[in-house]
């Protein structure tokens, strides 16, 4: 009896103390690099499993010898479930006081008090056509406004520098067709749809300004445009197939040119939906297995230990290569603000978005192991059926976020990963699924050398960037004659 009551608190001890070890391995290691090197996954499972292991060998081989007394190993049972007491409790605060004083907040109420409109206001509105997750714009409706970009906010125009460097609004026209997408009353669906987020639809450009305009024009044909702000890689599929299915002339369709982005594409939502709009049920075995695997990152990401960290790995960053030798992103002419501002000896002045800073530090480890990338493989194996089905051809291509192609030529910028890898996989799911694959990123970056091709409070293309973007796509089209191209013409007007 007295063996087996020491055999439960061998084991509870082991279980306590392996709660502690694994929250702190997931909170330090899981999804990071140390010393530069990737950490995989695999390889904090296997540390957890020895640490583990060697924990329960250890305590049962002392217990079984008289070594180690069953009230030392209540003593462990209750300081390890203290700590994880603690841990959790710390989380907790943390996260609530963050969220208290967090500069998101601080954003959104310096924009409730300010006359003037960033450009995210201005999107015309949209809705859901159908039970699906997808939007689109609500129908034959024209917006001319003049607004700062996505970045801005009031309390930004406290300094005199973004004043004077950053901060220019901009009139920008946008048009929505009577089918509810970015497009003039005279383009109608043919052969040639542009098919994309933010960055097809044309945040912050006028109308004749985006890229799918500008592509239209150079190869003397209506390019239709499908972008819709805001949508992941799967909703934009899903939208497709319901502009296949409800547009008039959209069977005529014979090349799509998928435009994803670098920046969020893979922490998008990827709801699976059915082809009826409810939510899709996969067995209850599959779906627990997607909730355990996700439940590390989700720790992960509300740890406290992580977070700190994080924050004084990037202080230090800042401070070791910021302009000035050590010189704050974040603190302008004695303004803190919410998204860093750096400066570039060709480019002038530009504030990055932090959020896409750290997506383009990640490693390659990170996308490989992410829980969307299975969801990400679903959605082109998605696309590839629809392509069969209806017969037309696609061509994928990522647009590269401001920080990936501009961040080497400003000082101070923090140091990103070595490849874009998430860009990488893209790349390897269009072969895999039989697609084309356009490189912009390897066409814009010597470009990028001498032209700021981002607008400087924003997180898009400024007129440059889109018209450089249309000139690859076309040029490449050109050379693989894609598209039957016999009425193209190159044009004049490139920069």
């Amino acid at each position: 009896m007295e063996q087996r009551t020491r055999t439960r608190w061998v084991r509870l001890a082991t279980a306590v103390l392996g709660m502690v070890i694994g929250y702190l391995l997931i909170a330090l290691l899981w999804d990071t690099a140390v010393l530069g090197v990737d950490v995989r996954r695999r390889y904090v499972l296997l540390g957890f499993a020895v640490a583990v292991g060697g924990i329960y060998a250890f305590l049962r081989v002392g217990s079984a010898r008289g070594r180690i007394p069953a009230g030392r190993l209540k003593e462990l049972v209750a300081v390890g479930t203290a700590v994880m007491v603690t841990l959790a409790f710390v989380d907790a605060a943390y996260f609530v006081f963050s969220r208290l004083g967090e500069d998101g907040d601080s954003l959104e109420e310096s924009r409730l008090r300010d006359p003037s409109y960033w450009t995210g206001e201005m999107i015309p509105r949209r809705y859901h056509p159908t039970a699906h997750s997808f939007r689109i714009h609500k129908p034959n409706v024209t917006v001319t406004y003049l607004a700062h970009g996505d970045l801005y906010y009031a309390d930004l125009r406290r300094s005199p520098t973004l004043l004077r460097h950053v901060l220019r609004p901009r009139w920008v026209t946008y048009v929505i067709d009577r089918f509810g997408f970015r497009n003039r009353a005279s383009v109608m669906p043919g052969r040639i749809v542009a098919l994309g987020d933010s960055f097809t639809f044309g945040v912050s450009v006028d109308q004749d300004r985006t890229w799918v305009a500008r592509l239209s024009e150079r190869l003397a044909e209506p390019v239709y445009n499908l972008g819709v702000s805001g949508h992941s890689p799967l909703e934009e599929v899903m939208l497709l197939e319901y502009f296949l299915e409800e547009v008039p002339r959209a069977r005529d369709l014979e090349l799509v040119v998928w435009m994803l982005f670098e920046g969020n594409d893979l922490e998008d939502e990827y709801d699976v939906v059915d082809s009826e709009g409810e939510d899709a049920e996969p067995w209850l075995a599959l779906r627990l297995a997607d909730r355990v695997l996700e439940l590390p990152g989700l720790v992960r990401s509300h740890s406290a230990p992580h977070i700190l960290l994080k924050k004084a790995l990037r202080t230090r960053g800042a401070q070791a290569a910021g302009p000035g030798g050590g010189a704050d992103p974040y603190l302008v002419d004695g303004i803190r603000i919410g998204h860093p501002l750096y400066r570039s000896e060709v480019h002038g002045y530009k504030l990055f978005f932090p959020e896409y800073i750290r997506a383009a530090q990640r490693s390659e480890s990170y996308v490989l192991n992410h829980p969307n990338r299975s969801h990400l493989d679903a959605t082109f194996a998605k696309m590839r059926r629809m392509a069969d089905d209806d017969g037309f051809e696609v061509v994928v291509t990522v647009a590269p976020s401001a920080e990936r192609l501009h961040g080497a030529q400003f000082d101070g910028f923090p140091e990103l990963s070595k490849e874009p890898y998430f860009a990488n996989y893209l790349r390897s799911l269009a072969a895999q699924f039989g697609f084309s694959y356009i490189d912009l990123y390897a066409s814009l970056r010597p470009i990028a050398e001498t032209r700021l091709l981002y607008l400087s409070d924003d997180t898009h293309w400024n007129e440059d960037g889109h018209e450089h973007a249309a000139a690859a796509i076309f040029e490449w089209l050109s050379s693989r004659g894609g598209v039957p191209l016999m009425a193209a013409r190159p044009d004049p007007s490139t920069p």
